[in-house]
């Protein structure tokens, strides 16, 4: 074969190879969402939490015409559940639903957490996330006053429940015990419907939760003493504010209010994010979610992934300011 053959051989097979690469191109080239997405939700089934991100699964998983499937993964305060998003891949098919508390709160408290808040990327918020503190039926205390003078009456002798050691409601309680001079025993539990029982039965003396706790036992006398954040809740009309009985220039008067929402792992591509975004807003907008956030007390605040960045950031810094308060560190 002499030279000019073999050249116009190479031309022709490079000719071939274009063209059906231009051809393959279209379908090597996958649209977002094109197939099942994985929501992991760092908490037990039948928390809070599952019940609002099952009807944002549903709403996004009809948005996406694709299979959204929810993965409850608790444990270590909300940690176990959210390193295993960090450590997946960014490319939108496995994000997280929940409160902020695992990057916002915890890397104050444990050096060992495997994440930083770097780690992730915020794709919206969906709600704002308040706490409280609640009773049982049979409980002496009507008013929060109640409990703050029974304790100071008794020190050590009063005990609370929540979910765990390091949680929110856990550094609230102690970051309130603090600024009011208080000394309590904590009780962690591992499952909210034990706290509620315990609550309910007078086994602890009161919990610190989340409202939903409260919506769901009211009309069996479960009653609320305070709730966080700076305006009471229109469902709740008679419950105080925390930061009436503390100075109101500290950082407790501003803690726990938090915000919930969607993560992806680090550097998830522009058109996932977008996707997801866009999706986020229409399912905190439909009937469905709003509903469900009603029943559960928690109110809607949604925003876009900067704003609940920013929010975040703030809360991490009045965490840190309690943290380093209290001397308090869980490793």
């Amino acid at each position: 074969m002499n030279l000019s053959s073999i050249i116009r051989l190479t031309c022709h097979w490079s000719l071939l190879l274009s063209l059906v690469g231009a051809t393959q191109a279209p379908w090597a080239q996958e649209v977002y969402p094109s197939r099942a997405i994985t929501m992991v939700i760092p908490l037990s089934a039948g928390s809070q939490m599952d019940a609002l991100g099952r009807a944002l699964a549903d709403s996004i998983g009809k948005q996406a015409g694709q299979t959204v499937v929810v993965l409850n993964r608790d444990g270590a305060g909300m940690v176990l559940g959210m390193d295993a998003v960090a450590k997946s891949r960014a490319d939108g098919y496995t994000i997280a639903f929940g409160p902020d508390a695992p990057l916002s709160q915890m890397p104050h408290l444990r050096s060992s957490v495997p994440y930083k808040p770097g780690d992730f990327d915020l794709i919206c918020r969906t709600n704002v996330a308040n706490m409280a503190v609640v009773v049982g039926p049979s409980s002496p205390f009507k008013r929060f006053d109640d409990l703050i003078a029974a304790a100071r009456s008794a020190p050590g002798k009063l005990n609370y429940g929540t979910a765990g050691v390091g949680t929110p409601p856990h550094l609230l309680m102690e970051a309130i015990a603090a600024e009011l001079g208080l000394k309590l025993t904590h009780i962690p539990f591992r499952s909210i419907g034990d706290i509620a029982i315990q609550t309910m039965n007078g086994s602890v003396d009161f919990t610190v939760t989340v409202p939903n706790m409260l919506a769901v036992n009211a009309e069996r006398g479960m009653r609320g003493l305070a709730l966080t954040g700076s305006s009471g809740m229109p469902e709740l009309p008679t419950v105080p504010l925390v930061r009436e009985f503390i100075d109101k220039s500290s950082p407790v008067a501003n803690y726990g209010v938090g915000g919930l929402g969607f993560y992806a792992p680090k550097g998830l591509a522009p058109e996932a994010m977008a996707w997801l975004r866009k999706a986020c807003k229409t399912a905190t907008d439909g009937a469905d979610f709003v509903a469900a956030s009603a029943r559960t007390l928690t109110p809607v605040g949604h925003a876009e992934g900067p704003e609940f960045l920013r929010a975040m950031q703030v809360g991490s810094q009045v965490s840190a300011d309690i943290v380093r308060k209290l001397n308090l560190k869980l490793d």
